[in-house]
């Protein structure tokens, strides 16, 4: 995603509950996205990302994140073997 300003204007947004960044060639989850602590749904469809890493745990009110159609091979966040995340339903 080569234009910024988008997640500039994002961060600032603390009662978001939905975000949709698809087919953005996204590599990996943008670090703003773990300030949005209010975020209940995360869509990031046809991207480019391997891993979901252990900082989804600061979004504790996600209900559900899609990231089918991207290249993921580590799902670390899950590894732990305790739920983190009490509202996550989907994946």
């Amino acid at each position: 995603f080569e234009n910024d300003s988008f997640f500039n204007r994002i961060k600032n947004c603390h009662s978001l509950k939905f975000l949709t960044i698809d087919q953005c060639h996204l590599t990996e989850i943008p670090q703003v996205v773990f300030t949005l602590l209010n975020i209940e749904e995360i869509s990031l469809m046809g991207n480019e990302i391997d891993t979901i890493t252990h900082e989804i745990y600061k979004l504790t009110k996600l209900i559900s994140i899609d990231a089918s159609y991207n290249k993921l091979r580590n799902l670390e966040f899950l590894n732990t073997g305790r739920c983190e995340m009490p509202a996550l339903k989907y994946i």
